[in-house]
């Protein structure tokens, strides 16, 4: 993924729930979890149906309920006069402003070398948010990784997070406001994303307002410290779709995402205790 300083990438334990009844009926009792943390909305909410809190999350699987990170991939694409006016990107180019629109991506799909991309991050736990981005190559090795976020043009650095806060890279006031995804190299596969919640600020990162570079043992060792087995399912019912007022403005940081908001387009379940950190990986593959 293009930026000022690199690519994207992350590690991580990745297992699919067999099934796709099964996998969509987890996936419901995970939105209804992760949507239910959130700030409750000004208006009421629509009716959810109740499920018990013992099998709120799969049985095999036992982490605390709110042990749950969101990322959602928004592929940019030129708005249409069906779009909402409020949910558009105007982007500054040479032959005249052009107005984008971004869409709902499954994580699991190969994304288009050349195309633009947001990407969104929400956590049903509070903490402190670092996502860390590497590039992976066709051997399995990774490249330098850097820090993505806290950065000072994200929130002036303010890294601290909780359901319904969502936390947009790149930066609503970067030129241009996307990052797009290009091999750095003909074995570039893949950039891979590491998002890591901790329940305290890591006292060894030094903000900047440019990504980070940071040292990759000292990366290693939060992977070997706070991995967990973790579990991840796509909501397949919202693919494809644009996104919303709502969640436009808590990209931007005006507002925080109530119950009625969408949830995150992909969910990962962390096999965390409470107060514990939370450590995911998100592959994206790269297609020419």
């Amino acid at each position: 993924m293009k930026t000022r300083t690199g690519f994207l990438a992350l590690a991580g334990v990745l297992l699919a729930v067999p099934g796709r009844p099964q996998e969509e009926g987890t996936r419901a009792l995970w939105d209804s979890t992760f949507v239910q943390a959130r700030p409750p909305a000004h208006k009421p909410a629509p009716a959810v149906t109740k499920v018990p809190p013992a099998s709120r999350i799969p049985a095999a699987v036992e982490p605390a309920p709110d042990a749950l990170v969101g990322v959602t991939v928004w592929r940019l694409r030129r708005s249409s006069a069906a779009d909402e006016t409020g949910t558009r990107i105007l982007v500054h180019a040479e032959k005249g402003d052009e107005e984008w629109t971004p869409e709902r991506v499954s994580a699991n799909a190969p994304l288009l070398e050349g195309q633009r991309f947001r990407f969104s991050i929400e956590s049903a736990r509070a903490g402190y948010l670092y996502v860390i981005d590497r590039e992976q190559y066709a051997d399995g090795s990774f490249g330098e990784p850097y820090l993505l976020f806290p950065t000072l043009k994200i929130r002036a650095g303010n890294n601290k997070v909780a359901a319904g806060t969502v936390i947009e890279i790149p930066s609503w006031d970067d030129h241009p406001p996307y990052v797009w995804l290009k091999r750095s190299r003909p074995d570039h596969v893949a950039e891979v994303l590491t998002i890591l919640v901790a329940p305290e600020p890591l006292p060894e990162v030094q903000i900047s307002r440019e990504p980070l570079r940071l040292d990759s043992r000292r990366v290693a060792e939060w992977e070997r410290r706070w991995g967990a087995q973790v579990k991840r399912l796509e909501s397949r019912a919202q693919e494809g779709k644009a996104y919303t007022v709502a969640e436009k403005a808590a990209g931007a940081g005006a507002q925080v995402l109530t119950p009625i908001d969408p949830a995150p387009q992909t969910l990962f379940l962390v096999e965390a205790k409470s107060g514990e950190a939370l450590l995911v990986s998100v592959p994206l593959r790269i297609r020419k």
